[in-house]
């Protein structure tokens, strides 16, 4: 049987797991959204430009549809009861 080693040289460029997680505002998202509702413009262009994957674009298109997808300031604030 012929085993190969790994190569351990290539390859070895930026660590992914060490870059910290970007987060979007709830208005990112929705402006995203809004973008791809417009005539002629595809996710996959949208989410290129904004270098996300495509497949959370289409998660936050549907949460939207569900209206779950709103900004902070249109989001109701939770009052504790005096």
């Amino acid at each position: 049987m012929d085993i190969k080693p790994k190569d351990e040289s290539e390859g070895r460029g930026v660590d992914w797991r060490k870059k910290p997680r970007r987060s979007f505002t709830p208005e990112q998202r929705l402006a995203m959204v809004i973008e791809c509702a417009q005539p002629g413009v595809s996710v996959a262009q949208v989410a290129q430009r904004n270098e996300i994957n495509a497949n959370l674009l289409f998660t936050w298109r549907k949460l939207h549809g569900l209206g779950q997808l709103v900004p902070a300031v249109m989001s109701p604030t939770l009052t504790c009861p005096p």
